[in-house]
C-alpha cells in the first residue's frame, strides 16, 4: 500500500483532505518534527491574533491535533537523524534551496522509502518526492 507523508501546512487544510486520501487507499504518516512545527505556528498565531474568536479557533485546532492523528490512524514515524544524514540534510538545504526542516523531512522520506507528500509548499517541487493534493 502506498504511503503519503503529511506536511505541516497540510494540517491546516482540514480532515476531508485526509479522508479523501484514505478513501483512495493511502496510508498516512507524519513525524514529530511536523507536530512541533504545527504547534509552534499555532502558538504564534494565538499570540499575534487580535480577534478573540480566531484565537479560540487556533486553540481548538491545537487541542484537536492528537485526536485527528489518532482518529484517522495517521502514523507518527520516528525522526532519528545520524551525523551522516545531518550532513546530507545540509547538502539538500543548499542544493535545493529549502529550509533545514524540509531537508530533514526529505532525508527521512528517502530513508523510509516514502515517495509522496501532502503539502502546499512550492519548495517540494524542487525535490524528487511526488506532491499530492
Amino acid at each position: 500500500m502506498s504511503v503519503v507523508f503529511i506536511d505541516t501546512n497540510a494540517l491546516f487544510k482540514g480532515k476531508t483532505v485526509f479522508e479523501k486520501l484514505i478513501d483512495m487507499g493511502y496510508n498516512l504518516c507524519t513525524s514529530p518534527l511536523i507536530i512541533y512545527e504545527f504547534v509552534k505556528v499555532i502558538d504564534e498565531l494565538v499570540i499575534e491574533e487580535k480577534n478573540e474568536e480566531r484565537r479560540k479557533l487556533y486553540k481548538r485546532l491545537r487541542r484537536r491535533l492528537p485526536f485527528l492523528l489518532r482518529d484517522l490512524e495517521i502514523e507518527i514515524i520516528p525522526h532519528e537523524l545520524t551525523y551522516t544524514e545531518l550532513e546530507e540534510a545540509y547538502n539538500v538545504m543548499h542544493e535545493k534551496d529549502v529550509d533545514i526542516g524540509d531537508a530533514m523531512i526529505y532525508i527521512l522520506l528517502r530513508r523510509k522509502g516514502i515517495q509522496k507528500i501532502l503539502t502546499y509548499d512550492d519548495d517540494w517541487g524542487r525535490m524528487d518526492i511526488e506532491v499530492v493534493q
